[in-house]
């Protein structure tokens, strides 16, 4: 199981290798613009894709030459339709619809790919900045209580390198509702047992709920937590 600082990581890598595939994709569009002829052709045959057509066209050339050649469309073009097309005059088999979306498809996909990465780095980083923060506020103003250790339990469902982490687990006993409440440490990548000294563990929980709590990992050795 892969924890923030590395979903972070593979983020950035992500977010890298999409502007590296945005300058080389749209330098290509570029120089395919400057290149390209326009003209119209004949849509000769239709193949369904999992994205969008792969249409075979039918055009003259500028070198008087009748070409047949497969153009990526995102719309349904039908046999025998006439479309406008723009190909390129040194190598007539590429391309393209004479559409702004059409010639700047992979491009625009890219950027959105970058805008959703870049969200996706933006909510990680506030949602753990929120955290951090409401734990702070929770630490200052939340109810300290001091609860029972009853067992170190092994997290067998997450692994990671190789190791699953720990949780300790304690209870508390609320006198005035008659009803005993049970808390769960934050992962733990060692084993803690030897240093729970003390059979009693404190806990800060939420003034407004029980169920948002915090247990104080103190007396563990700095490299535990």
């Amino acid at each position: 199981m892969i924890n923030k600082k590395q979903v972070k990581w593979i983020l950035l890598s992500f977010l890298l290798f999409l502007f590296i595939n945005l300058y080389l994709t749209s330098s290509y569009t570029l120089s395919f613009i400057d290149q390209s002829v326009a003209t119209k052709a004949k849509v000769v045959a239709v193949d369904k894709k999992s994205i969008g057509y792969n249409a075979t066209v039918r055009f003259l050339t500028s070198y008087e030459t009748i070409l047949d050649a497969d153009m990526f469309s995102l719309t349904a073009p039908v046999a025998g339709q006439v479309v406008d097309i723009k190909y390129n005059r040194v190598i007539p088999v590429q391309l393209t619809k004479d559409s702004f979306f059409e010639i700047w498809f992979s491009t625009i996909l890219i950027i959105s790919l970058i805008l959703l990465a870049a969200i996706l780095f933006y909510v990680i980083k506030v949602c753990s900045g929120w955290k951090k923060n409401r734990n702070k506020k929770m630490r200052q103003a939340g109810n300290h209580i001091y609860t029972t250790f009853k067992a170190v339990e092994a997290v067998l469902k997450v692994k990671k390198e190789g190791r699953h982490p720990y949780q300790i687990i304690s209870s508390w006993h609320d006198i005035k509702a008659n009803k005993t409440y049970y808390f769960k440490s934050d992962y733990i990548w060692k084993n803690p047992v030897d240093y729970i000294l003390d059979k009693t563990i404190k806990v800060i929980i939420d003034n407004k709920s029980k169920k948002k709590y915090i247990m104080d990992l103190n007396f563990l050795p700095e490299n535990f937590r």
